[in-house]
């Protein structure tokens, strides 16, 4: 995230709830104007491998428009299968 004078912050690595992350979305899904972040794994934490038996995730990060302290939370969906992609839609009632 830029600081806006012409540097960056530091890089900040956050877990995506899996691994073999297969396709990200970005979207502003709690609509506080800030962009959150969604990604497909095909296989959950710890498992390290991808296959026709994976049990994937999505993981949803969500952004807390503080580059000082950031902060994800991430959610495991558990997904009997691995999914390969996401997209984002709004849905309404």
């Amino acid at each position: 995230m830029g600081k806006g004078d012409g540097s960056f912050y530091p890089a900040v690595a956050f877990g995506s709830a899996g691994y073999g992350a297969e396709s990200v979305a970005v979207a502003d899904l709690n609509g506080d104007g800030s962009l959150d972040v969604l990604v497909a794994n095909c296989a959950v934490s710890g498992q390290k491998a991808c296959g026709s038996r994976s049990k994937g995730t999505i993981g949803v990060l969500i952004n807390n428009s503080s580059p000082m302290t950031p902060s994800a939370a991430t959610t495991d969906f558990g997904f009997a299968v691995a999914p390969e992609s996401n997209r984002v839609a709004p849905l309404r009632k």
